[in-house]
């Protein structure tokens, strides 16, 4: 029981924050290109460049849904991240994440299956008691 108060009070707020902090870096990242290096949209192409602003708009949206606790929030950051980690490793398209945040990433898909963990404990204990 403890636990499953841990993961609805602290762990998707926790997971929100990391979710919201790697949405922001990414923005910045889009609008903080020095006019001496190539432009990202000349770097990774149109596709990649809409397919990256797709997922940071969803990413931020995912993060709001898990900071108010809606159903919807954690299923749509794991699903988020699914899809840019195929994209990224399987596609030949130029996608752009970098080494963090792959890690980041990483982080989020470990807190968030501690998360379903913890909510599908408590639900089957309550339904088996």
């Amino acid at each position: 029981m403890i636990a499953h108060v841990f993961a609805n009070k602290y762990l998707l707020r926790i997971l929100a924050i990391i979710c919201l902090i790697l949405g922001i870096r990414e923005g910045a990242h889009f609008l903080t290109q020095p006019s001496d290096e190539i432009s990202l949209l000349n770097e990774i192409g149109v596709w990649g460049f809409f397919l990256s602003l797709s997922f940071l708009v969803f990413r931020l949206l995912a993060s709001v849904g898990m900071w108010i606790k809606a159903k919807w929030g954690a299923p749509l950051t794991l699903i988020i991240i699914i899809v840019e980690f195929a994209l990224f490793f399987l596609s030949p398209l130029q996608f752009y994440i970098s080494t963090v945040g792959i890690s980041i990433r990483i982080v989020l898909v470990l807190g968030l299956i501690v998360y379903f963990a913890i909510i599908y404990l408590a639900w089957r204990k309550s339904v088996h008691h």
